[in-house]
């Protein structure tokens, strides 16, 4: 390379880190100042001087935190003016592609100095939660709140537990067992082993925030302190989340960084590198055996380098849990016993959410600059086994061109078709993979089983308490489970389930769904020997037929009621929260029963007899309209047992009936009678006991006798009166009124009228 090229080659000329550790986690500060002070210290780093000079500013996106605009923020703290501002994707592989577009902006003349940065203070968060504190953090974004894993999965995984990533890696990592010829033994050995030589780079680094030494035997070995999660992993193999960490690069040209007065052997260089992912879906992908775009990523990017495996002196491969670091190893030929962190790894050192890879970056520039290696490799993985990007750092200049590739298209042209995923299956099958969860007790509690039918499709299923051999094998650890025979059958509680034996009898429904006629749907929650509880089959399968009932065309009104006579609702199951299982009576979409939040678009009418107390008073104020016997009594009694009606009531009583009435009704805890509910309007009709079904289902007959587009479009408009301005509501309206003018059912409405003639609605 001559002069005049290596004059535009760009090199990380600074780096920065923070650690926040005050004794009273809650007292931690915000992301914002631990970004701040990061880049602070590498302009330390670099000599100072180069705050002024940046001119890109790129920072990792938060878990803890929604800023309005936080690369904006951080400039104007650092006092950066001019500067572009970039926000990065969520992933952990984020931080190695942005440091490559960095590089590749000064390459092409576009970039002088550019920073690259990002931060969590999760640690600090949580705290905060858990002592009933919001954080009175900087700038809050209007609309956005803090990341959620379960935006980031299908709603089949989200409804079976596959949700959060310490449920979907052993996914991977029990297939790959199966799939290498492991015991379980042996596999955990090497994941031991691993992360163990991890722990020693996490002791050797002063930012890290354990940064304990820890043999393989304790990372495996099961503990008061190192419990397991989901089978097969512990507390100690996965990443430490909860933790307050800053990092920040500073990426310039040699030439620039040279006449700064930064001495050559400070200077570390940035070669290619290549990026590309699986499909988002998890569940859409072919097999668990290996990870085709982490084998692409990983070999291209020493091909674009001119490089072996065996020319790298140090490699950071991601590990927040064992199995990426095991299939990285493999492509690389890399020992068992191989250093593969430079940092510590996600679980010693600490997982910053999506940052952990600038921490790898400035652990590295450490390690080239003591000499320790002459070339390093980095590997950043996002999502589940998703996103990958990679990346070579060096002592000296490259040889060759610099290039980040996207290999996205090159990648889908070779890989192997997914299975179909059926949602709807009974009868034999094989288990694929699998994971058991266990309660903070060290039990195990549910199995997620993905099997595959005899024409190999897969189907996600559960393994329950009525399972419980089948979960007893399937964490047994002398027998492989993988490619085991069982049966899937439908266990009536939202879920298909996975047994080595089907069961001998089925516990009944909670939740019946019957049809009447053709355009009326009748929901029963039918739990009467448990007052029509809320327990989380019950939300399930109320999620379900909400979505069903939206998604038939035929239907056009639900109704919803309880068995028995006696009881409406009793609201949440208490005997479920005494198990551990309250989270699960809230949907990660609908909300509590599956219900009270859901985004729904026809009306749903409840039909109430007897006591509907608490979350059963929520249920009915859910519903659009509301039929109630004499024997209905409603309130919201949470005050007298320390609890809030926060399953909606305490906003959608005093939208139905007088503020000041609501109020009383919140405060005291008192119920009021079929007769004062209905003279409040907090119910529509009031009817004898046997008459109930049959006017609920009249009402309901005169709302499908009518335009369903137009209803629907109704409906929704009605239900935002609260929510939205006059302005907005305005254009609601207009905008559902032009989307029926093309409709079969405008032109019907008119032409039936004339014609004197009853109208054909085809909800179209």
């Amino acid at each position: 390379m001559n002069t005049a090229a290596r004059e535009r080659v760009p090199v990380i000329v600074a780096i920065g880190e923070y650690l926040d550790k005050p004794r009273n986690p809650a007292e931690g500060r915000e992301p914002v100042e631990l970004l701040q002070e990061a880049v602070l210290a590498a302009d330390r780093d670099g000599g100072g001087g180069w705050l002024r000079q940046i001119d890109t500013i790129r920072v990792v996106d938060l878990f803890c935190w929604a800023y309005r605009n936080l690369p904006e923020l951080l400039a104007q703290r650092l006092r950066i003016r001019g500067a572009e501002h970039i926000q990065g994707p969520i992933g952990g592989e984020t931080p190695v592609r942005m440091m490559l577009d960095a590089a590749l902006d000064i390459v092409r003349g576009q970039s002088e100095v550019s920073l690259l940065c990002g931060a969590e203070a999760v640690r600090t968060m949580g705290a905060l939660l858990s002592q009933g504190r919001k954080p009175a953090w900087s700038d809050p974004h209007p609309s956005k709140g803090p990341l959620n894993a379960e935006d980031h999965v299908s709603r089949l995984a989200a409804d079976y537990g596959l949700s959060s990533p310490v449920a979907i890696y052993p996914l991977y990592e029990n297939a790959c067992r199966a799939h290498w010829q492991q015991s379980f033994a042996e596999s955990q050995a090497e994941s031991g082993l691993i992360f163990a030589k991890n722990s020693e780079a996490a002791a050797r680094n002063p930012y890290s925030w354990s940064g304990r030494s820890m043999s393989a035997e304790e990372v495996v070995t099961p503990s008061k302190d190192n419990r397991p999660l989901y089978w097969p992993y512990q507390k100690y193999m996965v990443a430490n989340v909860a933790v307050n960490q800053a990092a920040a690069v500073i990426v310039t040209t040699r030439e620039r960084a040279l006449a700064m007065g930064v001495p050559e052997d400070q200077l570390v260089y940035i070669w290619s590198g290549a990026g590309a992912h699986e499909p988002y879906d998890f569940l859409q992908r072919a097999h668990y055996q290996h990870s085709p775009a982490l084998e692409l990523v990983l070999q291209r990017t020493l091909a674009l380098n001119g490089l072996a495996a065996r020319d790298l002196d140090l490699f950071e491969l991601y590990s927040c849990f064992p199995i990426v670091p095991k299939l990285a190893r493999r492509v690389l030929g890399l020992a068992a016993d191989a250093q593969t962190s430079v940092c510590g790894g996600l679980t010693m050192f600490g997982g910053p959410g999506n940052n952990y890879m600038t921490h790898a970056i400035t652990a590295m520039v450490r390690a080239l600059r003591a000499g320790e290696g002459r070339l390093g490799l980095l590997h950043g993985n996002g999502e589940f086994v998703t996103k990958h990007h990679a990346a070579v750092l060096a002592r000296r200049p490259p040889t060759q061109p610099l290039r980040n590739e996207d290999l996205q298209a090159e990648l889908e042209a070779q890989q192997a078709p997914a299975p179909a995923l059926l949602e709807d299956y009974s009868g034999p099958a094989r288990i694929e993979t699998y994971t058991v969860s266990f309660t903070p007790g060290g039990k195990p509690d549910r199995g997620i089983v993905l099997a595959r039918t005899p024409d190999g499709q897969r189907v996600v299923t559960r393994v329950t308490e009525l399972e419980r051999d089948t979960l007893q094998f399937l964490i047994d650890g002398t027998q492989e489970a993988i490619g085991r025979e069982g049966h899937i059958y439908d266990g009536n509680d939202g879920w298909l389930h996975f047994g080595l034996q089907p069961p001998a009898q089925l516990p009944p429904a909670p939740v019946r769904f019957e049809r009447h006629g053709a355009h009326i749907a009748v929901i029963t929650l039918d739990r009467p020997e448990k007052r029509n509880a809320v327990n989380a089959a019950v939300t399930r399968l109320l999620a379900r037929y909400v979505r069903l009932v939206d998604e038939d065309p035929q239907i056009r009104v639900a109704i919803l009621q309880g068995a028995g006579g006696k009881v409406f609702c009793a609201g949440a199951d208490l005997g479920e929260i005494a198990a551990g299982r309250g989270l699960e009576l809230n949907h990660s979409r609908n909300g509590f029963a599956g219900f009270v939040n859901a985004k729904r678009i026809k009306p749903w009418i409840a039909a109430v007899s007897g006591s509907a107390l608490g979350g059963g008073t929520e249920l009915s104020l859910a519903c659009d309209l509301t039929v109630a016997t004499r024997s209905a009594s409603f309130g919201l009694p949470e005050v007298k047992r320390s609890l809030i009606a926060a399953a909606g009531g305490l906003y959608r009583l005093p939208r139905s009936i007088p503020p000041r009435v609501a109020m009383a009704m919140i405060l005291s805890g008192e119920a009021v009678g079929a007769e004062q509910a209905l003279s409040l309007g907090l119910i529509n009709e009031l009817v004898d006991e046997e008459q109930l079904s049959a006017r609920a289902l009249a009402l309901a007959q005169s709302i499908a006798d009518n335009a369903p587009l137009a209803v629907q479009a109704s409906r929704l408009i009605c239900a935002s009166a609260f929510e939205q301005s006059d302005a907005e509501l305005a254009q609601l309206s207009g905008e559902k009124f032009m989307s029926l003018l093309g409709t079969a059912d405008f032109a019907e409405g008119p032409r039936a009228f004339l014609e004197k003639r009853k109208p054909v609605w085809q909800g179209r």
